[in-house]
């Protein structure tokens, strides 16, 4: 039997969610692979197709784009015994479709490339963090897309400090914009400004990888902080402020008067993160805060 286990994605927003002309530059942006589960899938050969999950048409469709590339696939029974909440901001599409993609390909002995497989499936239209992040570990710097697309720049990945420790927040059943909503919302954007971008990027440059680098925590989460926030500003037409609902502002606020100095929201939300020098400033902010209808886990960045 052939098991997939992956992590979480944490995303800390997009540079241009849409093109500027004047950087050519769209896409783009941080995030991280931590180490709280994600999806669990397990494969084993059978005399035809078996798929067992709770929406086995998502894994179907899958399964059908991986069919498309190799048409000798042999039947599988596949069973997701593990969801991270979807459409929460953790990555959960773009982590199915890369273990589904990675089981597939192991049991009938094809070759695995977690971007050729992505592109297979339809995942990281926009961002490549989650992708590169699936076998790759450290902070996740996507330096995006040429304005029309066609140029992908690297992903780099820099080693994080070992001790520093996100809290994720993961608010019930609420989910955030997905499918059809989420590119309705694409849609809706105007131009980003680009002297927002510009502002982004030199946080990026000046401030968080080189905190990252030297280890320099209360730079860190204070740039990250500002980061996530001016990210939220580019969606003010399809979201309420800078943050995906005023619920998800408040907690934010909550969390602030907890003692959080990094925080935000991954990707659309509502998945939250705050992050902390170490285990035990987690934990004491884990104990303090009250977030009511929320989990709170703590997590590690995946190792470089």
């Amino acid at each position: 039997m052939i098991r997939i286990r992956t992590n979480r994605r944490l995303h800390f927003g997009l540079l241009a969610p849409v093109p500027v002309s004047e950087l050519d530059l769209v896409y783009g942006g941080l995030g991280v692979m931590v180490d709280t589960p994600g999806i669990e899938v397990t494969a084993e050969h059978a005399g035809e197709w078996h798929i067992q999950d709770d929406d086995p048409s998502t894994v179907s469709r899958i399964v059908h784009h991986l069919k498309s590339r190799f048409t000798d696939l042999l039947p599988l029974k596949l069973e997701v015994l593990r969801h991270a909440p979807a459409h929460q901001g953790w990555g959960t599409g773009t982590q199915l479709a890369l273990a589904v993609a990675q089981a597939c390909c192991l049991a009938a002995s094809k070759p695995w490339n977690a971007i050729e497989m992505a592109c297979v499936t339809g995942r990281g239209s926009r961002s490549g963090i989650g992708i590169v992040g699936y076998e790759q570990g450290g902070f996740l710097f996507d330096q995006g897309k040429s304005a029309d697309g066609k140029v992908q720049s690297p992903v780099i990945s820099i080693p994080f400090p070992e001790s520093w420790t996100f809290v994720l927040v993961e608010p019930g059943q609420e989910q955030g914009l997905f499918a059809e909503s989420e590119r309705s919302a694409f849609s809706q954007l105007q131009q980003a400004k680009v002297e927002v971008v510009r502002q982004m990027q030199n946080i990026i440059r000046d401030q968080i990888l080189h905190a990252v680098q030297n280890r320099q925590f209360e730079i860190f989460a204070r740039a990250l902080t500002e980061y996530n926030r001016l990210a939220g500003t580019h969606y003010h037409k399809v979201q309420q402020g800078d943050y995906s609902s005023e619920l998800n502002a408040t907690r934010l606020e909550m969390m602030k008067l907890a003692g959080a100095i990094g925080l935000g929201q991954s990707s659309w939300g509502p998945g939250l993160f705050a992050v902390f020098p170490d285990e035990a400033a987690a934990k004491t902010f884990i104990d303090s805060v009250k977030l009511p209808g929320c989990t709170l886990r703590m997590a590690k960045v995946k190792g470089a």
